[in-house]
C-alpha cells in the first residue's frame, strides 16, 4: 500500500516497539517501516534497533515526550531521555544498556 497515504511534511513518527527500524532487504532496498513512513512524507521516524524492555521504553517514552513539551528537538529530547534513564539505572538493580539504548532517529526531524 506504499503510497496510498500522506502525512504532513514535517511529521515525525514515533515507533516506541521492538524493531521498528528492522526491514526486509528486496531488490528496490529495504522495505520496513520506516521506509513506509518516509514515502508517506514523514520527516522522521524514532524507533528501535533491537528488541527492547517494556518498562524501560515506557520509562524512556516519558521522558522523550516531556523533553519535547519543554521545546526540545527530537534528537536532543531522546539523548536526553536515554541519559535520564542510564542515570536511574546506574546500581545493582540496573537495567542493561541493551534494554532501552537501541533508539535512534532516523531522517530530518523538524521542531514539533
Amino acid at each position: 500500500e506504499e503510497g496510498r497515504h500522506t502525512l504532513a511534511a514535517d511529521a515525525t513518527v514515533v515507533l516506541s516497539g521492538c524493531n521498528t527500524l528492522m526491514g526486509v532487504s528486496v531488490s528496490e532496498g529495504v522495505v520496513g517501516l520506516p521506509r513506509a513512513f518516509s514515502v508517506a512524507g514523514a520527516a522522521a521516524v524514532l524507533g528501535s534497533l533491537w528488541a527492547v524492555r517494556d518498562a524501560p521504553t515506557l520509562a524512556m517514552m516519558r521522558l522523550l515526550y516531556t523533553f519535547l513539551e519543554q521545546g526540545e528537538s527530537l534528537p536532543k529530547a531522546l539523548c536526553l531521555a536515554q541519559r535520564a534513564i542510564a542515570k536511574q539505572c546506574s546500581g545493582h538493580t540496573a537495567e542493561p544498556v541493551h534494554s532501552w539504548a537501541g533508539f535512534v532517529v532516523m531522517g530530518q526531524p523538524t521542531y514539533l
